[in-house]
């Protein structure tokens, strides 16, 4: 007997099926969707990294780079070679007492960085692609799995006025990564 029920061969949702769909969303949201599928968008800051570029051999990673992000909140996106997010994560937006520390630019270094519990993403495809592959993927493993993705990142404001937190800005980041995960079901999200 078989089953009338199954799983679509193609799991994927286009930019003109989200915009017509949440046509209702807030337009940071909307504008945020375009950005990411390359339309130029004002308002909107993205920008694009290679962590084949900060991330050193040695340990010692070049977080220069990501200098444009300090003091910052936002969302960030590791995308694989065929352009599929596959982990989204947020920074800036928690309150710390060192609050200059918790910025987007220290997120992103600590997923970057090996031997770090607060590396999510490593954790994530040591524990997935385990399972999937019934191997033991390994620290180092994941990490040069890491320098094979692109990364995005959109800034959305500043994460510290004066000492004191830009609310907007961590409720528009925290907003966006609910969203873009609700979207994109990125593989190493769980």
């Amino acid at each position: 007997m078989s089953n009338s029920l199954k799983i679509i061969e193609t799991i994927s949702i286009s930019k003109d099926e989200i915009l017509e769909k949440y046509s209702q969303m807030n337009q940071y949201f909307i504008d945020c969707i375009r950005a990411l599928y390359g339309e130029c968008v004002q308002g909107v800051d993205i920008k694009c990294f290679l962590p084949c570029n900060i991330i050193n051999k040695n340990g010692e990673n070049f977080l220069s780079i990501l200098d444009c992000l300090k003091g910052k909140a936002g969302v960030y996106i590791f995308m694989n070679n065929d352009s599929v997010p596959v982990y989204i994560g947020k920074g800036g937006t928690s309150s710390s007492i060192n609050k200059k520390a918790k910025d987007l630019k220290f997120r992103i270094g600590q997923e970057l960085g090996s031997g770090n519990k607060h590396n999510t993403l490593s954790n994530n495809i040591i524990t997935i692609d385990s399972m999937l592959s019934n191997n033991t993927i390994t620290e180092s493993e994941s990490i040069e799995h890491i320098k094979c993705f692109s990364l995005i990142v959109i800034s959305s404001g500043d994460r510290i006025n004066d000492g004191s937190l830009v609310q907007d800005s961590i409720d528009r980041a925290n907003n966006l990564e609910t969203i873009l995960i609700s979207l994109f079901h990125p593989k190493y999200n769980k």
